[in-house]
């Protein structure tokens, strides 16, 4: 029950290179399970796939998950996704948000809010109306003018702003992104006729929020191209070399193949950092944060300290001749990069890292990016002073006024002369500045790592970054390697490591951090800190003697860690919608260790060090692989932390909900009940799914596709058209057979209601209805065909029922008919259901005017 065009829809991206990377990156992020319909693909899909390109180009992190940036899909005002950068940072939750803002050091924030409106094709939407659209909801979110039926995810994201933006200086940009599966030009060419509608929404938004950077970037098929394939093949730069030569050097020595010194202009440069193509285009760039990946300390704004002080210098004349003097320079690591004489002009480096001079290249692309503007800026003035010109010519010739014609054309070539000048004193300005620079050329990751470790200074951020080059690391990234393939674990010791190994889900890569949280809150039960503050998991490596990453220790403690993670993980991952106790993993992970060792008797070592860690693990891994096992002891562990809940709540009544994954007095709460409670009351445990007010939101934001949805509250919200109840649809609570209040009198009203069972099964969705009067007869023929043909296909599926009472159906029975329709999720005939209900709400919406004329 397909509609015909679902699967054509992928037919639409015309460009084969698109088509092959947005369906790598379906099948890359595993995308197939979650859509209810083939139209999701190309649809929601379309909007992930372009909110991770657009990820990729402003912040260049390997491992960012859609649920990071997705805001489409319901209640989403038109947005498709949304980034909140501070500092370089994506800040995906409150958590984040709150930790950064208490940091003693962040005085003020470079906050950059990304908003995206991805389109497949430009049919439905012009694209002027669409960035029109999207301005508008900027302003509406950046100034908190939002009515209360937006989804969470912006709702969230709000909150993060507000946090954000609460530092006492922050600064604010704002980049609208409008993209489609057709070229950039395309689109461009639109707005421009439309340019007044969306002058009018920027300067809406520049009246209601302060904004220090505004600007609209297109998108095309050609970037999503170029981005894509830079993140599965690795970045690459050329440049003309003029400045650099190469350092006389042991070929091979130490695994280092060449190493190259000395200084670029500031234009070539920027083709090193940024997406810069043509510098005559005057186009705007952003920098590529992916190549800063090695730098320990990512970039700490352009008001902070030496940072202000080096924008300041080159604003002087000074300042930019003396930049390759007073600058400490730049060094890159790269593990291609073609030959570089004194004789050339082009240059090649590609697979490379900015490992030092991370603070210098933000600082530089700012100043550039700051040019880009000053020229715009003239050259608009230019334009207005010849556009002057050329109407007191008219008026001049036309008058026959030859000595003020004279003048006037004398007039139009100093306005081109002086302009030409200035023009010329800013763009030369890229090209006089000097930026020394140092390139290494290895292949060798040990190599890298050392000259990482000494070119950056160990602080908070950069510590796990640091850790991770240790000994124990290196060895346990080689025990994933050669020892446990059967769960597919991929360590990414090395941040953007797993980029290229195609088969590695990213469900499966184990990255250092989760390492680190994951063995902490299993082996010293410190899941509070796991769950929202890293920096204090830091001495558990960082003291004397270590705690963990030891290198006396088993690899194989750590592996398990990793392995239950990720099982656990996996539960969550497929769960629609999202689990309200998914933010409880790091607690679950030493509670549902606690629960295997009571169950079947067997105790882990009591030391990280010791050899029967192997046996441990082979016995608790033969075991959770059994499905019913695994999904038991996840359950009752989900039980145990409910119980807690109202345990903890009952004795502390100033608790607060959001406490709950960072108090320590509550972690300890949950580990106390698993150890001690009976097995047998475990399993009365109810579970509480209201521990996340926004479960029943998400429910409904996930169950029906978005045209039923549509189609149904568009039934709702139809006021009464009859006074005689000849054709009365009840839109009936979840599990209550009375009318919602305020529809007694509805005409042709429907409605539903999500219902989950107890224990963490898939919700339903209720449909139920009455209809009583004239239109009864005919309704039952038609409520009978559906019926049957429907039994035809779901007599093999005892999870999915369509449920009516077969004596309503009578004609003999004047009572009316009452039916009900339940619709599980996540079954495979969900979109034959919803298409029944799609059909009954069409039909109902006939004969609704069939009734009422």
């Amino acid at each position: 029950m397909l509609r015909g065009n679902d699967m054509s829809d992928m037919e639409r991206i015309e460009d084969p290179t698109l088509k092959m990377h947005f369906t790598g990156f379906i099948e890359e992020s595993a995308l197939k399970h979650s859509s209810a319909n083939k139209k999701d693909l190309t649809g929601v899909n379309f909007e992930k796939f372009v909110g991770f390109c657009v990820a990729k180009k402003y912040i260049g992190y390997a491992n960012i998950q859609t649920s990071d940036y997705h805001t489409g899909g319901g209640n989403d005002g038109g947005c498709d996704g949304l980034l909140l950068i501070a500092n370089g940072e994506l800040i995906s939750d409150v958590g984040m948000a709150r930790e950064l803002v208490a940091d003693e050091d962040v005085k003020n924030l470079d906050i950059q809010c990304i908003f995206i409106q991805a389109k497949l094709t430009n049919k439905s939407k012009s694209p002027a109306e669409a960035i029109k659209d999207i301005i508008l909801f900027s302003e509406r979110f950046l100034s908190n003018n939002f009515l209360s039926n937006v989804n969470k995810k912006i709702k969230d994201s709000q909150e993060i702003y507000s946090i954000l933006k609460s530092v006492s200086y922050p600064k604010i940009s704002v980049v609208v992104v409008f993209s489609s599966s057709e070229k950039s030009s395309k689109s461009k060419n639109v707005v421009k006729s439309n340019i007044e509608e969306i002058k009018q929404a920027e300067k809406l938004l520049k009246e209601s929020v302060t904004v220090q950077k505004f600007n609209i970037d297109y998108i095309g098929c050609e970037e999503l191209n170029y981005i894509y394939n830079n993140y599965i093949e690795g970045v690459e730069a050329t440049f003309n070399p003029k400045g650099i030569s190469q350092i006389d050097y042991s070929n091979g020595e130490y695994g280092i193949n060449s190493v190259y010194s000395g200084y670029i202009s500031l234009i070539e440069y920027m083709k090193v950092i940024s997406d810069l193509k043509d510098p005559e285009s005057l186009e705007p760039i952003s920098i590529r944060h992916g190549i800063f990946y090695e730098n320990v300390r990512g970039f700490l704004g352009s008001a902070r300290g030496i940072n202000k002080s080096i924008l300041k210098s080159l604003d002087t004349e000074s300042g930019r001749a003396l930049f390759f003097a007073c600058n400490n320079g730049v060094t890159i690591v790269a593990k291609k990069c073609s030959d570089i004489s004194s004789n050339s002009n082009q240059a090649t480096i590609g697979q490379y890292q900015i490992v030092n001079g991370c603070q210098t290249s933000h600082i530089l692309c700012e100043y550039y990016q700051k040019l880009i503007v000053e020229a715009l800026e003239l050259t608009e003035e230019k334009h207005k002073e010849q556009k002057e010109n050329q109407t007191a010519l008219k008026h001049a010739e036309a008058n026959m006024d030859f000595n003020t014609f004279s003048n006037l054309s004398k007039e139009k070539e100093e306005i081109n002369k002086k302009y030409r000048e200035k023009f010329e004193s800013i763009t030369n300005i890229p090209k006089v500045i000097r930026v020394p620079i140092r390139i290494i050329v290895t292949q060798n990751d040990e190599v890298i790592d050392e000259i990482v470790s000494s070119t950056n200074n160990q602080n908070p951020v950069g510590a796990l970054d640091l850790e991770s080059r240790n000994h124990f690391h290196r060895q346990l990234e080689s025990h994933f390697v050669n020892n446990y393939n059967l769960g597919k674990l991929y360590y990414e010791r090395r941040r953007n490591q797993c980029v290229e190994m195609t088969n590695a889900n990213k469900k499966n890569i184990i990255s250092v951090d989760i390492m680190l949280k994951s063995a902490a809150s299993l082996y010293l039960h410190m899941p509070a800190a796991a769950a929202r503050n890293k920096s204090k998991l830091l001495p558990a490596f960082q003291d004397n003697p270590r705690h963990l990453f030891n290198d006396s220790h088993n690899y194989t403690a750590y592996y398990m860690a990793a392995y239950l993670y990720s099982k656990i993980n996996s539960y969550f991952f497929d769960h629609i919608p999202q689990h309200p106790y998914d933010k409880f993993k790091f607690h679950i992970l030493p509670v549902f260790k606690i629960l295997y060792e009571r169950i079947t008797g067997k105790n882990s070592p009591t030391s990280l060090e010791e050899n029967d860690w192997n046996e441990y693990f082979n016995d608790f891994y033969s075991y959770i692989e059994n499905k019913e096992n695994f999904n038991r002891i996840i359950e009752d562990s989900i039980k145990i932390i409910s119980h807690s809940i109202i345990l903890y709540r009952e004795a502390n009544s100033s608790f607060k909900e959001d406490d709950y994954t960072k108090n320590k007095g509550f972690a300890s709460e949950i580990i106390k009940n698993a150890k001690t409670k009976s097995l047998q009351n475990i399993e009365s445990f109810k579970i509480d799914m209201s521990v996340d007010s926004s479960y029943k939101n998400n429910l409904r934001k996930h169950l029906p596709p978005e045209e039923i949805m549509q189609m149904v509250s568009s039934y709702v919200s139809l006021e009464p058209q009859s006074s005689e109840k000849d054709y009365v649809l009840y839109a009936l609570g979840n599990g209550s057979h009375e009318p919602l209040k305020g529809e007694e009198n509805r005409v042709g009203a429907m409605s539903y209601a999500p219902s989950p069972r107890k224990g963490i099964k898939a919700p339903k969705l209720v449909f139920k209805f009455e209809i009583i009067g004239k239109v009864r007869m005919e309704f039952s023929e038609y409520l009978q065909k559906i019926y049957y043909e429907f039994l035809e296909k779901s007599k093999d599926n005892p999870n999915i029922s369509l449920n009516l009472n077969n004596d309503v159906l009578k004609p003999e029975n004047k009572k009316g008919i009452l039916g009900e329709i339940e619709v599980k999720i996540g079954d495979d005939l969900y979109y034959e259901k919803m298409c029944i209900v799609k059909s009954l709400a069409n039909e109902i919406f006939l004969m609704r005017r069939k009734v009422l004329g």
